[in-house]
């Protein structure tokens, strides 16, 4: 459905929050409707002195001070002015026929040879065309899981953190590398019976266990005071795969403990310091042999146990 823009003139003048001066409306209103409304609309910016005297004209037939409206006109000239001659605005003209799953690759491709955006920020544009809104179901992650929230604010990439523990659980291969996140709907959901609306939200809740285990101060947590002592940030995708795994099992006790060692080892051998995505895919597969074998000790244990004698 197309928009119309229009900039609330009385706000403007109130002086309120940059966020209040924009109107959004379905429909394109007519000229006097914006005089009555004081709104300009967008789609004049080219006429944006033609419109303001107009306005100027519409506010003396109505009785306004004379003085008051040349004020509002020389305010919205020195403003539309400067927004029409002082910035400039590139675009790209796509034809008609162009479907939504090109406009989201075009987009994508423009956004990756300027400022480099993170997985999470690409891969909104990529799940658009699959109708999944994907910053809508962060924003209500956040609201729902405090701990994430509260994460977030510190660490820019726990939303990828989520999509990786999804794709330790349910890629075929465990890899959470830059490109198979990104291509995590084709991999994973082309296949699957869940949505990836569900995995998302049932490993938004592991994501918070796990964070909720790391800041866990008893016996079977790790005592991290807050996110800004936490020793690897990259832990936590695993954490939350590896939880959800343990969830599923019926020897929940003896796979806490194997985590636990799991845990201190990596912390104390620095085995998260490089190499970050391939450590998770090696060290998941690895802790799921664990629990199924005793014998199946990770190299990231065994390591430890070799350096701290």
């Amino acid at each position: 459905n197309p928009l119309y823009f229009y900039v609330s003139i009385k706000k403007f003048l109130e002086g309120n929050s940059n966020h209040d001066y924009i109107e959004v409306l379905s429909r394109r209103i007519s000229e006097e409707e914006c005089f009555e409304m004081l709104l300009f609309p967008f789609y004049q910016l080219d006429e944006h002195n033609s419109w303001t005297n107009k306005l100027e004209e519409y506010m003396d037939k109505k009785g306004v001070d004379r003085e008051y409206s040349r004020q509002i006109r020389r305010i919205l000239s020195d403003k539309l002015n400067h927004f029409y001659s002082g910035f400039e605005i590139p675009y790209i003209t796509l034809p008609k026929t162009v479907n939504l799953s090109q406009v989201s690759d075009i987009f994508e491709g423009i956004n990756t040879k300027g400022i480099q955006l993170n997985v999470f920020d690409l891969l909104i544009a990529r799940l658009f065309k699959d109708n999944i809104g994907l910053r809508d179901l962060y924003d209500e992650t956040l609201k729902l899981h405090p701990k994430i929230q509260e994460y977030a604010s510190e660490i820019n990439k726990i939303p990828v953190y989520v999509l990786q523990a999804i794709s330790l659980l349910y890629n075929r291969s465990s890899s959470c590398k830059k490109q198979d996140i990104l291509d995590i709907y084709k991999l994973v959901y082309t296949k699957r019976d869940s949505t990836f609306q569900q995995d998302w939200e049932e490993m938004s809740r592991f994501t918070n266990d796990a964070i909720l285990k790391l800041e866990n101060l008893k016996g079977d947590g790790f005592g991290v005071k807050n996110c800004k002592e936490l020793p690897f940030a990259p832990t936590i995708p695993i954490l939350a795969a590896l939880l959800k795994s343990i969830d599923l099992r019926k020897d929940k006790a003896n796979c806490f403990k194997k985590l636990r060692m799991w845990y201190w080892s990596s912390v104390f051998s620095n085995a998260y310091s490089s190499a970050v995505d391939t450590q998770l895919t090696h060290d998941f597969k690895q802790m799921l042999a664990w629990f199924e074998n005793d014998e199946q000790i990770p190299d990231t244990v065994i390591t430890a146990r070799n350096r701290l004698q």
